[in-house]
């Protein structure tokens, strides 16, 4: 099922958020990702797969960690932005139960629009994906099923199963393209879900309370 909702977040919140990560010569911390996806998923030349991001939050695995016990994953916040974006999480047109990673990407404008590549964003089962868009501009998300397209176009959201194959793009007709990735549970139902809310609201805990 794929989930178009417009104007999603309340004006005044949308626009403190927005004004955030928007405006000119703000210090918002960009960080450079050389590929959009995996490259195996890549649809584009590697050397043109890059784009800028920025992660409040993930679950992070630890298994490489000689200090740490294998298997262990462990929550990873951003605290000078996570709590900034809370009010996302928390609205209940999104209905998120478990939050499993929350992460911004900007495209900078191309001379043509490249779709990224197909791809899942993880393989947790009846997991979902939502994309948030930041500012109106000619990109856009295709499902690979389908063939549909959800346009960017700003305070829009797009929620959709886990396990749906898409791609975003980039935009050629303002300078960049910023969504926000957000991938959670709706529910408990699944030993997974449940592992994960334990290990947000320890983490969420230790860093905010």
């Amino acid at each position: 099922m794929i989930k178009v909702i417009d104007d999603f977040m309340p004006e005044d919140v949308w626009s403190q958020i927005k004004a955030m990560i928007m405006l000119p010569h703000n210090a918002f911390p960009w960080n450079f990702a050389p590929q959009t996806i995996q490259e195996e998923w890549l649809n584009v030349d590697p050397l043109d797969g890059y784009q800028f991001v920025h992660t409040p939050y993930t679950i992070m695995s630890c298994n490489d960690n000689p200090n740490i016990p294998p298997k262990t994953n462990v929550p990873v916040f951003e605290p000078r932005s996570f709590q900034l974006f809370l009010p996302i999480v928390n609205n209940p047109k999104l209905n998120c139960k478990v939050l499993i990673k929350m992460k911004l990407n900007l495209n900078p404008r191309r001379s043509t629009i490249m779709e990224h590549g197909f791809h899942v964003d993880n393989d947790l089962p009846k997991a979902k994906t939502a994309v948030l868009y930041f500012n109106d501009n000619n990109g856009y998300t295709i499902f690979e099923k389908t063939g549909e397209k959800v346009y960017s176009k700003e305070n829009r959201i797009v929620i959709f199963d886990n396990n749906l194959k898409h791609t975003g793009t980039t935009c050629t007709d303002t300078n960049r393209r910023v969504v926000m990735n957000i991938n959670f549970y709706e529910d408990l139902s699944t030993p997974q879900s449940k592992h994960l809310e334990q290990i947000f609201k320890g983490g969420y805990h230790e860093q905010f309370t």
